[in-house]
């Protein structure tokens, strides 16, 4: 059985929430109940037979038939390879069933973002950007909409950094990864260059006083 893709009637076509239609996320929502159930059943039914093939395999140690119990192990081992695989599918087509539940709830809820001032960028975002934010703001099988609209309001602020912003960013990245520390780079200023004539003009004065205390102490001896 193959699993369905939600999106699938898209092709490669890159799409936004926004020019998906909500009966067909809801017609897609029903086909992987049915998915999800007919995989559950699946595994059920492998669970049903392992336990059947684990009391055979005891019997046939019981009775001392050892060329029975090689032949039950070769389908233990089979149906472990089927058991994982199974439980494989059933994770990703929840996975996709929770994703699509969670489109649904945003579509159904557009009031709900537009207030909170990231309706357009939840609508316009690419689908499959959407689905990861998604997924990240449910738990426990249950969208939670003011964390997915956090999530999607944090990442907005972040892309939408005006100039001067970027231009500090790009300052300080430069002098990090570049070695363009201005503050040891620049060359000398002013009012390093007056700082400098101060300093020599206190150590003339201080010489000649040292000077003048020396011919004064000469006199007096």
């Amino acid at each position: 059985m193959s699993l369905f893709n939600p999106f699938s009637w898209f092709g490669k076509k890159k799409v936004t929430l926004d020019q998906v239609q909500l009966d067909d996320l809801k017609r897609e929502q029903f086909k992987l109940e049915g998915d999800v159930r007919k995989l559950e059943k699946e595994e059920e039914q492998l669970q049903k037979e392992k336990e059947q093939r684990e009391n055979e395999y005891r019997d046939a140690h019981a009775n001392g038939k050892d060329n029975l119990k090689k032949t039950i192990i070769r389908k233990l081992e089979t149906l472990k390879i089927q058991t994982k695989s199974v439980e494989t599918r059933l994770k990703t087509c929840y996975s996709i069933y929770q994703t699509t539940i969670g489109l649904i709830a945003v579509k159904e809820n557009q009031a709900f973002f537009e207030k909170l001032g990231v309706g357009s960028l939840v609508m316009k975002m690419d689908i499959d950007e959407l689905q990861s934010f998604i997924q990240e703001a449910t738990v426990e099988g249950e969208l939670k909409q003011e964390k997915l609209a956090r999530l999607l309001s944090a990442t907005n602020s972040m892309t939408n950094t005006n100039d001067s912003e970027d231009a500090i960013l790009i300052s300080e990245y430069d002098a990090e990864l570049l070695g363009k520390n201005t503050r040891f780079n620049e060359p000398s200023t002013n009012e390093d260059n007056s700082s400098d004539k101060n300093y020599a003009e206190i150590l003339n004065r201080t010489a000649n006083a040292v000077n003048e205390l020396n011919q004064t102490m000469k006199e007096k001896a």
